[in-house]
């Protein structure tokens, strides 16, 4: 019987709310850099190959926020010069520290729009709800500021506990703070690698979240929508 639901953060809960061009205007007003913002946000790499490259060995990288903050900024001065930003490097990663640290408020964050009615449901049926994410410290704060933090008995924040999914160390604190057994937690995330496998790496049973519809048939439920969920509690694992 599933008594817990624990989500991941970034696709599954939250998106980052401002567009790219507010990103680049900031920057460019406390840098004094001219950042062209289309060509900008053309030219950012692919996010998640990007950080596997940096997280060696799998997980350290989200377990320090020191890291992850040079990391973000990496992501972001490699845009910068792939569109040809002319600037010394020191200078372009003090810009990308910048555009990182931007991220640290609630205020550029949102949930999808099926993610209050889930919680409130969870909430209502009895179930435990708690967080694991690949995330800074920061993390508390963003989910406080944007009332989720109310709803969650637990946030484990890889920057907090020193290890990134899909490490079994951040699952296991998440279950110890849960207070359930393995197999009575369910875990929802939107990668396979990190969040299914890693969740059973502990035997804890996952879902996927797939909300661009992208995901080739897995050997485990793959959710259109959040609140398909209690169709897989429902169904009981």
């Amino acid at each position: 019987m599933i008594k817990a639901i624990i989500y991941d953060i970034g696709g599954t809960l939250l998106y980052p709310k401002p567009p790219i061009d507010e990103l680049c205007a900031y920057a460019e007003d406390v840098s004094g850099l001219h950042i062209p913002h289309e060509a900008f946000g053309k030219a950012l790499p692919y996010l998640r190959h990007f950080m596997a490259e940096r997280d060696q060995p799998a997980g350290t990288l989200w377990g320090s926020d020191a890291l992850l903050r040079e990391a973000w900024a990496e992501y972001y001065v490699h845009a910068m010069q792939a569109i040809g930003v002319d600037a010394p490097h020191d200078q372009m990663m003090a810009v990308g520290r910048i555009m990182s640290d931007w991220y640290t408020h609630a205020d550029r964050w949102a949930m999808f729009d099926d993610v209050p009615p889930v919680l409130a449901e969870a909430r209502r049926r009895g179930l435990i709800q708690g967080v694991i994410s690949d995330w800074g410290t920061d993390l508390v704060d963003i989910l406080h500021g944007l009332e989720i933090s109310p709803l969650m008995e637990f946030v484990v924040a890889s920057g907090a506990v020193g290890f990134g999914k899909p490490s079994p160390e951040i699952f296991s604190a998440a279950l110890t703070r849960a207070g359930v057994a393995a197999h009575e937690a369910l875990y929802v995330g939107d990668t396979y690698v990190l969040d299914v496998l890693g969740a059973r790496g502990v035997g804890m049973p996952a879902a996927l979240i797939d909300r661009d519809r992208l995901s080739p048939v897995l050997d485990c439920p793959v959710l259109r929508r959040l609140d398909q969920i209690f169709l897989v509690i429902d169904r009981e694992f």
